[in-house]
């Protein structure tokens, strides 16, 4: 029943920030979520991998205006993830104290990211990051 309910929405989004700090806490976790326990872990495969991916990029990006991204293709800008779904995990969340005056946020790193690449550029590697942050702030049109 909530699976129903997740895949019924527009679309599902989730954020990924590679260089700022998310004042409410990181959401990039959320696309690991699906992956993991929709996807690989749930044994009557009530969703594809196709059909997650979809909803994590074209229609999230529709949803929020963006209609350059979500997808592979000819003169649109793409950032590409390259994950081991086998090796796709979540850690237990934990409080990080990395905001400006003392702020606090939660943060949850997951694993199983070969590669991350943003604007052409590797910014990460077998869930590590490069050290460089080739993204831009994005806005929707309005």
């Amino acid at each position: 029943a909530q699976l129903q309910k997740v895949t019924a929405l527009p679309a599902i989004a989730g954020v990924y920030n590679s260089r700022r700090k998310l004042e409410a806490g990181k959401a990039s976790f959320f696309i690991s979520l699906i992956l993991a326990d929709f996807v690989r872990d749930d044994k009557d495969h009530k969703i594809d991998l196709a059909s997650a991916i979809h909803m994590l990029t074209a229609k999230a990006a529709r949803a929020v205006g963006l209609h350059d991204r979500g997808l592979l293709q000819v003169g649109l800008k793409a950032d590409i993830n390259v994950i081991d779904m086998p090796r796709l995990a979540l850690p237990i969340p934990y409080i990080a104290h990395d905001l400006p005056a003392g702020g606090r946020r939660l943060d949850q790193a997951a694993s199983g990211y070969d590669a991350t690449i943003v604007s052409g550029v590797v910014i990460r590697r077998m869930d590590k990051g490069t050290g460089v942050f080739p993204g831009r702030l994005v806005r929707a049109v309005r």
